[in-house]
C-alpha cells in the first residue's frame, strides 16, 4: 500500500463516455458539465469526471509525468503541453513503506519457531542467488511508484513520462576533503566499476598461468 498526499490538482480530470482518458479540463468547466446533466463524478480523489457521451475522435494535449525517486518520499508532476505553454495539472507526494525489512525479520522468526515444533523440512531455495532478484524493501518502493504511474495513466493521457533518479559519490559519506557529494572524484561515472577502469586506464593485469 501507499499514501497519496494531494499537493495540487488544479485541474479536473475528464474521461471520455468509453472511460478512456481525455485532457483535464477548469473545474469551473466541470461544474458546468455536472450541473447540465453532461458529466457525471467518476472519483473523488483525484476528482475526476466522466462524459454521459462518447466523443468520437477528441483531441487531446501531450502530457509528461515527472517522477522524482526518493527514499521516504517519491514526488509526482503532470504537465500538460498546448499552445500558449505549459501548465502544472497535478502533483503529490507518495509516501513510501519503511517496515518492509522490519515485517520481513518478524515472518521469518515466526516461521523459523514453527519449524523447530515440526519435523524437519528442507530449506528452501535462496531466492536471492536468482538473476534479477531485488531486495523487498526496495522493490515495494519501485512498485508503489510504479502503481501510481499506471494509475494516473488511466485518468489522463500520459504521452511521456520522466524518471529522475539521484545519482551521488558514495566516497563522500566517508572522505572528509569532498565538500560537494555530488561532485566527488567518482562523479560522472555510471557506478564504481567504470570509475576503477577508467583510472586504470582500461587494462587490467593478466596473472601468468591464469
Amino acid at each position: 500500500m501507499y499514501d497519496l498526499v494531494l499537493g495540487m490538482q488544479s485541474y479536473v480530470f475528464v474521461l471520455n463516455g468509453n472511460r478512456k482518458p481525455l485532457s483535464p479540463c477548469h473545474p469551473a468547466v466541470a461544474r458546468k458539465l455536472l450541473r447540465k446533466g453532461r458529466a457525471t463524478v467518476e472519483r473523488i480523489v483525484p476528482f475526476t469526471i466522466r462524459l454521459t457521451e462518447t466523443k468520437l475522435n477528441p483531441i487531446v494535449q501531450p502530457t509528461t509525468m515527472g517522477i522524482d525517486d526518493g527514499a521516504k518520499t517519491a514526488g509526482i508532476v503532470v504537465v500538460q503541453h498546448n499552445q500558449g505553454g505549459d501548465r502544472v495539472v497535478f502533483k503529490a507526494k507518495i509516501k513510501l513503506r519503511s517496515n518492509v525489512k522490519k515485517e520481513l525479520f518478524n515472518r521469518r522468526m515466526r516461521r523459523r519457531a514453527r519449524r523447530s515444533r515440526l519435523r524437519h523440512r528442507e530449506p528452501r531455495c535462496r531466492r536471492k542467488d536468482k538473476k534479477g532478484w531485488v531486495p523487498p524493501s526496495i522493490k515495494v518502493r519501485k512498485d508503489n511508484i510504479l502503481r501510481v504511474a499506471c494509475d494516473l495513466a488511466k485518468l489522463m493521457p500520459v504521452s511521456r513520462i520522466v524518471y529522475e533518479e539521484g545519482q551521488f559519490d558514495v566516497r563522500a559519506l566517508w572522505d572528509e576533503g569532498v565538500e560537494d557529494h555530488q561532485h566527488g572524484p567518482n562523479s560522472g561515472f555510471e557506478n564504481r566499476k567504470m570509475a576503477v577502469l577508467w583510472r586504470d586506464r582500461y587494462q587490467r593485469e593478466v596473472t601468468p598461468g591464469i
